[in-house]
């Protein structure tokens, strides 16, 4: 996956961006990632995880104590940001261990 452009001082554009992680931490470690490399709040980058990982929209409105329309909102923000349109796109970007 092309890392996003942000304004690092590398000296050198950078070409990829590897992050080693277990699955065992894979969504805690994660979500601070998201919110840094593409400017998510903690809010998205939750849900952004949770749909990678296969939850469905009602189970992650349930988990996170949000209505529904609230979750579809953060879903259409996270999808803008990464620029996919489906779920499959945004679970094959973030390398959801469930999708292997």
């Amino acid at each position: 996956m092309p890392a996003p452009r942000a304004a690092w001082n590398f000296n050198f554009r950078p070409r990829a961006l590897v992050i080693a992680r277990t699955s065992a931490n894979w969504h805690g470690a994660s979500a601070s990632i998201l919110q840094q490399l593409y400017s998510l709040p903690a809010a998205g980058a939750d849900v952004a995880l949770r749909l990678a990982a296969g939850e469905s929209r009602d189970s992650i409105a349930v988990g996170r104590d949000a209505s529904l329309g609230t979750v579809r909102a953060q879903i259409k923000s996270v999808f803008a940001k990464f620029g996919v349109g489906r779920e499959v796109e945004l679970a094959a970007m973030l390398g959801s261990p469930l999708h292997r």
